[in-house]
C-alpha cells in the first residue's frame, strides 16, 4: 500500500522512527525521572528532526502540518 503522506514525508516520518528508536527509547526512563538533556536536542538537530516548518529563505526546510 502507498503512503498517502508523499515520498519525501514517509521518508522524513521513517527517519523520525529511527531517531526515536536509537536515541530516545533506550533512555526513556532516564527522561521521565531527570527530564531530556541537551545531548537529545543536539542529536535531534543535528539529524534535521527540530525546525522542520521555518520557512526555506530562514534557512529551513519549509515542511507543512503533515510533517508534525
Amino acid at each position: 500500500m502507498d503512503s498517502v503522506y508523499g515520498e519525501e514525508l514517509e521518508m522524513f516520518r521513517q527517519s523520525l522512527r529511527h531517531f526515536f528508536r536509537r536515541e530516545v527509547e533506550p533512555r526513556v526512563k532516564s527522561f521521565e525521572e531527570d527530564g531530556l538533556d541537551r545531548d537529545i536536542w543536539l542529536k535531534a538537530g543535528s539529524a534535521g528532526l527540530l525546525g522542520v516548518m521555518i520557512p526555506p529563505e530562514y534557512g529551513g526546510p519549509g515542511a507543512d502540518a503533515l510533517a508534525l
